[in-house]
This record gives C-alpha cells, sequence and structure tokens, in this order.
C-alpha cells in the first residue's frame, strides 16, 4: 500500500474528489448545447448529443464501445467501426492483485443533469463503475468521468484509469495541433505547434510539474487540450478539465490511417481507496464541429465561459480588465508591501481586476500565503 504521503499526493494529482479546472487555460476556445435522443433503460445502445456533437455508445461483447461520433449536423464518422472505451484493468488489496472482469448492469439518462451514467460491476474484489458522459444544452463538447466505488470493504490500491479514450479515429489526411504555455520560458518554449498526421506521429502532452520539481525551465507546460483538423471543414479536439499531474496523447496506428487519443492520468498512476470510498477519475470531453480550428475554437471557449467558469455577480463587468501579477513586485522576494503598492498602482491605471498570480507561497504546494512575507494572509 502506498504511504500516507503518497496517497495525499496522489489525491492531489489524480483526484479522490473531482476537481473542476475551471481556469483551464484554454485560450483558443471552443462551446457546447445539449441535444438527447435517449433509449429506453434496456437498450444496449444510447445516443447523446450537444448541439454541434453527436455521440453514440453501446455495449459490443459486454464491452463498452463508441460506434459514432460526429459533428450533429452532418460530416464523416469520426469512430469508423466501434472504438473500444477501455475500463481499469487491474487492483490489488494488499500483495494480492487481481484482473478486473468488468460486467455491465444499467444505463439510464438523468434529464436533470444531462448525463448518461453506465454502469458495471466487478465481483473480486467488489467495485462499482460508472462511466458518465454528459451533453449540455448548446453548443459544444461531450463530456465524460468516471467513478469508481470500493464495495469491497476492504482497502485497495488501483491503477491507471484514462478520463477519456478515443482508441481508433478515422480522420483521412488531417493536421493535429496543440499549445504549450511555456511558463517562465514562454517565450523559448511556449507557441502553437502543428504536425500533419503520419505513420511516426507519436504525441505526448505531459504535465509533470518539471519546473517545480527540479528548478528546470518549465518546458513541460502544455495547454490540455488537442485538435484534429481535416482540411478547412471540419475537426474535433479534445481537452481534461483538471490542473494535476496528467497528460494528452495521440498516436498513430495502421500505418497512419488511424489515430490513438488518450486522456488523463499517467500510466503509471496509482493511489489507495478506503471501504466505501468513490474515487472520481477527472473530466475529459471530444467535440465535433464543421469548418476550420477558428470555428471549433470559438465554440470551446464559449463552452468554457458559459458552462465551466463561475458565474460572475450580476454588476461586475465581464470581461474584465486585468492586472495579472507574477514577478514584478520583487519576485520570491515579494512582501505585503510591495503587492499593495503594485495593486494601489493598477487601480490608479484603471485596472478593475486585479490577481496576484504567484510567488506569494512559501514553496509550491504550499498554498498558503507565505506568514513571513505577508503576516496579514490576505
Amino acid at each position: 500500500m502506498l504511504s500516507t504521503d503518497e496517497r495525499i499526493r496522489k489525491m492531489i494529482a489524480g483526484g479522490l474528489v473531482a476537481k473542476r479546472n475551471v481556469a483551464m487555460a484554454i485560450i483558443v476556445g471552443f462551446v457546447c448545447g445539449f441535444t438527447v435522443c435517449s433509449a429506453q433503460a434496456s437498450s444496449t445502445s444510447w445516443s447523446i448529443a450537444t448541439a454541434d456533437t453527436r455521440m453514440t455508445l453501446g455495449i459490443s461483447s459486454g464491452k463498452l464501445v463508441i460506434s459514432k461520433l460526429c459533428p450533429l449536423r452532418g460530416g464523416h464518422n469520426w469512430a469508423g467501426t466501434d472504438m473500444s472505451v477501455p475500463l481499469m484493468s487491474q487492483v490489488s488489496v494488499g500483495d494480492e492483485h487481481y484482473k478486473t472482469q468488468w460486467v455491465f448492469q444499467s444505463a439510464a439518462m438523468d434529464k436533470r443533469s444531462d448525463q448518461l451514467v453506465i454502469v458495471f460491476t466487478n465481483a473480486q474484489p467488489s467495485l462499482r463503475l460508472k462511466s458518465i458522459w454528459r451533453a449540455r444544452p448548446g453548443r459544444g463538447p461531450i463530456e465524460h468521468r468516471i467513478e469508481l466505488t470500493n464495495l469491497s470493504g476492504k482497502e485497495l490500491a488501483i491503477t491507471h484509469q484514462d478520463s477519456l479514450s478515443l482508441t481508433n479515429l478515422l480522420p483521412g489526411v488531417a493536421e493535429i495541433c496543440w499549445i504549450r504555455r511555456g511558463g517562465s520560458s514562454a517565450i523559448q518554449e511556449g507557441g502553437t505547434f502543428r504536425e500533419t498526421l503520419s505513420s511516426t506521429t507519436d504525441i505526448n502532452l505531459n504535465s509533470t510539474c518539471t519546473w517545480a520539481a527540479t528548478g528546470a525551465p518549465d518546458s513541460m507546460s502544455p495547454v490540455p487540450w488537442l485538435d484534429v483538423q481535416v482540411s478547412d471543414k471540419e475537426g474535433l479536439y479534445v481537452g481534461w478539465e483538471f490542473s494535476g499531474l496528467g497528460r494528452v496523447a495521440a498516436k498513430a496506428a495502421e500505418g497512419g490511417k488511424s489515430l490513438c487519443v488518450n486522456v488523463g492520468n499517467h500510466p503509471d498512476f496509482k493511489t489507495d481507496v478506503y471501504p466505501g470510498e468513490t474515487f472520481v477519475v477527472p473530466t475529459a470531453f471530444v467535440g465535433c464541429y464543421t469548418g476550420d480550428i477558428d470555428e471549433g475554437s470559438y465554440t470551446l471557449h464559449r463552452f468554457i465561459l458559459e458552462k465551466l467558469r463561475p458565474a460572475f455577480p450580476a454588476h461586475y463587468p465581464d470581461p474584465t480588465l486585468a492586472y495579472n501579477l507574477y514577478m514584478d513586485a520583487g519576485g520570491t522576494n515579494a512582501t505585503e508591501a510591495d503587492v499593495l503598492t503594485v495593486a494601489k498602482t493598477a487601480h490608479d491605471l484603471g485596472f478593475e481586476t486585479y490577481i496576484s498570480d504567484a510567488m506569494w507561497f512559501p514553496v509550491t504546494g504550499d498554498w498558503r500565503w507565505d506568514p513571513k512575507r505577508f503576516p496579514n494572509d490576505i
């Protein structure tokens, strides 16, 4: 079993409690809506749709599959053939390791939350897994998360489970696009990157907290988003609603004819789950659109602003003119007086919002205002 310190660290990275990254820095933007074609609970095929993305899920040979993924208003089926949705393959109780054997139990559409909940169970050890697909009203992506409940009565260690797996996308001739923020080395390493899909495509956008762990330049700071564009006619994008350790991976298969995309925790992820606890795999999303990448970006951007970001008070200006403090008040040596001086300057210049971005905490991971430099907290 993992030590207490390791368990806490993994909980933060993977999310025993679902943590939504409402501040996800996808400046490129895309959005969502909801139209559900709901089947009866006894059916083994279900269709859900936003105002621009349609997906059909089903059970084939006992496995969860995606049989259709396409723009709502036409366009080719990205799924091509049934795409299997991998579920957690192994868990451990003490020194005993168990391969899971998931059995489909039920599926139901919750119209109040716009969610399709597909339930599986595992007998030994006793586990319940919910694959939850959400299509919100309006334009934008379909979201997915997994909830795993420990019913065994024993503490167990679970292994990797992706938030989203698209195992056999068929884009044809396509260009893949992603973004790196660059962090402290944005000028040298940040920017927009593109690659034409080929037999050698193997993209791994890893969020590893490299800078925090080693002090090296922040070269591993991708936006948790990736786009696949087919000429200027249509495209598909994926993303992750979580700011912890994780990755978006895209790898060619069949000599570049198909593409496998995985979004979620790193493959070596592990954590403990106590009896009765539910582990929530952070939410990922996939969206389809017609037109060029700008059209898709606009759609997702509106989705983030309207669905993920907390609502502003009615009287508050939106968008707001913000001053973002980072290192210009003394960096790691900044004091309360320094920050307040810069805040006054921002106010006098007419800024509506003042943000203390970083450098206020003692060390990375200790999210308190440094008691030595900021004795009055905030």
